[in-house]
């Protein structure tokens, strides 16, 4: 287990991904004063790996589980696959009612009836089907059963968890910090962070990562992330310019606008690519046809991993074309289920 303050109170967890997909992720916590809570910021990984070292990490603090609050930034599995677990020792979760308003996530894995129906029609919607594209829509239901099958659940699966729904701008206090809790759309739409004004510090999940370029990732229309992503990091670049930004992967950030700079590039560069390929011919094109052109894609990937991988570009470029859209610069239309896009 690898730990360390990384400011007066607020202890830094580093977990390994065994599935490699993430990487890292990087857990907090601030130890609360002598028989007052504490809190954690997100779980990390549903692993029995990431528990034990969890466990080790709150030992090492003397923090039991009955005074441990547990505030999650958003609903991806790296940053609440051990909510369940943690809830069933006596933890108190807490997260934003919005990241579960819709039953199927391209980015995170659940099952159940409810969400393999919604599945299906977030597939049609980007132009993956049975009759269109069997061979990729057979990887998908593939994919269903193999963790349908499974014992235990898959890293990538996310369990159910009890929780207290959070509003913005709630406090939470611990120790010597006040956090008040901002909205960090756009990664998800209703990704939260915490931020402490007299001390200049701020939790920010996935929002920003220093040498990343996060996902946006889409799932259904009308969404507006990538727009909303643009309006947080510019506020964040106003409002928390001078503070130490706390991310869940990667090293604090002292200086962020350079960072949001790099990301808002890296995003407007994808974003003519993404348009080159709708516009360079008359044929409007789904979603899935686009992504295909803007990464090369030749082969469905067999790996499991790669898969993932390949989902998030899927997500990657909706918003992308929603964003273009939203902007005026293409044009969608729906038609039998699916979404094209095409020249204006």
């Amino acid at each position: 287990m690898k730990m360390r303050e990384i400011a007066e109170g607020i202890y830094e967890v580093i977990l390994h991904d065994k599935e490699k997909e993430v990487g890292e992720m990087r857990v907090h916590i601030v130890k609360g004063k002598p028989g007052k809570r504490s809190l954690m910021v997100d779980t990390g990984f549903g692993s029995q790996e990431s528990l034990e070292d969890m466990e080790e990490a709150l030992t090492a603090l003397d923090i039991s589980y009955k005074d441990l609050d547990i505030f999650l930034t958003h609903k991806h599995h790296d940053h609440c696959g051990l909510a369940s677990t943690f809830a069933k020792k006596g933890a108190k979760i807490f997260m934003n009612p919005e990241e579960e308003r819709h039953s199927y996530d391209c980015l995170y894995m659940q099952m159940g009836e409810e969400s393999q129906k919604e599945q299906k029609e977030v597939l049609k919607s980007v132009g993956i089907s049975e009759e269109w594209t069997p061979k990729l829509w057979k990887r998908f239901m593939e994919l269903n059963e193999w963790m349908a099958k499974q014992r235990e659940p898959w890293v990538y699966e996310i369990q159910k968890y009890p929780y207290v729904a959070l509003t913005e701008g709630e406090t939470f206090s611990y120790g010597d910090y006040d956090f008040w809790v901002i909205s960090l759309r756009g990664h998800t739409y209703g990704q939260r962070g915490l931020y402490d004004a007299k001390h200049r510090i701020a939790f920010t999940a996935d929002q920003v990562m220093e040498g990343i370029t996060p996902i946006v990732g889409t799932t259904h229309a009308n969404e507006h992330l990538l727009g909303l992503y643009f309006q947080s990091l510019s506020w964040m670049k106003r409002e928390l310019g001078d503070c130490l930004i706390i991310p869940g992967h990667g090293e604090p950030i002292e200086h962020v606008a350079p960072v949001i700079d790099q990301i808002v590039y890296s995003y407007l560069k994808k974003m003519d690519q993404v348009k080159d390929a709708v516009v360079k011919d008359e044929t409007p094109k789904t979603v899935w046809q686009t992504t295909k052109l803007v990464y090369g894609i030749k082969e469905i990937p067999e790996d499991g991993e790669d898969f993932i991988v390949m989902k998030s570009m899927i997500s990657k470029t909706f918003s992308c074309l929603e964003y273009l859209y939203e902007q005026e610069l293409v044009q969608r239309d729906y038609l039998d289920g699916r979404l094209y896009y095409g020249k204006m």
